[in-house]
């Protein structure tokens, strides 16, 4: 994937998200580095999401001035959320493959599945996923995501494998736009 064609995806996103996603990468980048540098690196990726949630509602709730994107507009404020994480993770994917010196990421999908599969395995099956699910939409993306990672890591609780099949396919959703 090019450098145009990530900016592109990020363009999709509004700049509100924008902004807050860079916040997300930034306080992810520090708590991996300080409070989360013990846990499993496989954890690491629901993070930025878990972040996304938090600084989404709490900046709707300063806009609105009242609870309510907690509460009416519970909906919204996931879906934003979600796409603040999105975004967070698509960043740091530029900033790895384009401006880090030394390893590179070659797909946007790879902080996705680091931690899970066997680095040897990830770029692999990142292209693979990306290549195979052009054509994919809806239930049928995510029973192939499914499939694919049940075989690369047979370990993934279940409960593990839905999280991580729905952000891969929100992840591959919104590359495709």
């Amino acid at each position: 994937m090019t450098f145009v064609q990530l900016l592109h995806v990020l363009r999709l996103y509004g700049a509100d998200v924008l902004l807050l996603a860079i916040g997300v990468t930034l306080t992810t980048t520090l708590l991996k580095k300080t409070l989360l540098r013990r846990i499993k690196s496989k954890y690491y990726v629901l993070v930025p999401f878990a972040l996304g949630l938090v600084y989404f509602a709490v900046y709707r709730m300063i806009v609105t001035c009242s609870p309510s994107p907690l509460t009416e507009e519970l909906g919204a404020t996931v879906d934003g959320g979600l796409s603040c994480g999105c975004a967070a993770t698509l960043l740091y994917v530029v900033y790895e493959q384009f401006f880090r010196k030394g390893k590179s990421v070659a797909s946007p999908l790879s902080p996705l599945l680091c931690g899970v599969v066997e680095e040897s395995m990830r770029e692999t099956l990142a292209s693979e996923i990306l290549s195979e699910s052009a054509a994919l939409d809806g239930e049928e993306l995510l029973m192939f995501l499914r499939e694919k990672l049940a075989s690369a890591a047979p370990e993934l609780a279940p409960a593990e494998l839905e999280i991580r099949v729905r952000l891969i396919a929100e992840v591959t959703l919104s590359l495709r736009q």
